[in-house]
């Protein structure tokens, strides 16, 4: 239930239905036990998302800051330092958010990665271009589009 209950969320997110996807990542996050750490991450990158798109960037960092990512899954520690990039960028701090967006590249990597590595390399063009650095956003932005084709994402 929770799986189904995270992807809402998330569509929720995507369309803006913002209030809708936080009340129920809350009550997501209260039920999710600390021993199902998976869940858990998942659910704290979801609410820092939704949170950072009401533009609330310090309580979205505070959520982020909840959790730990050391020894998970590739693809969990990229979003995370992805989200934790674009929050980053929100609250003006750029050194934290080109760190953030290297570390979501760099976790981003291996067989069947080609999605999150997408992901992190926009996040990289992202920040890259918030900072003044056009040709390196550049260089990130055609990464992202190779790792988007290599996972059949339009």
């Amino acid at each position: 239930i929770e799986a189904v209950a995270l992807a809402s969320a998330r569509l929720f997110t995507d369309a803006g239905r913002l209030h809708e996807a936080q009340t129920l990542l809350e009550a997501v996050l209260a039920t999710t036990s600390a021993r199902d750490s998976g869940s858990r991450v998942g659910g704290v990158v979801a609410l820092a998302r939704c949170l950072f798109w009401q533009g609330r960037y310090q309580e979205s960092a505070h959520v982020l800051a909840q959790v730990d990512t050391e020894g998970r899954q590739p693809g969990a520690a990229s979003g995370y330092e992805a989200v934790r990039a674009v929050v980053a960028l929100g609250r003006g701090n750029l050194a934290d958010a080109v760190a953030s967006a290297a570390r979501a590249r760099d976790a981003a990597n291996g067989p069947h990665a080609d999605a999150a590595r997408a992901q992190a390399c926009y996040i990289v063009a992202l920040v890259q271009l918030a900072c003044g650095g056009l040709v390196q956003a550049d260089a990130a932005a055609a990464d992202a589009q190779a790792a988007a084709r290599r996972a059949h994402h339009p």
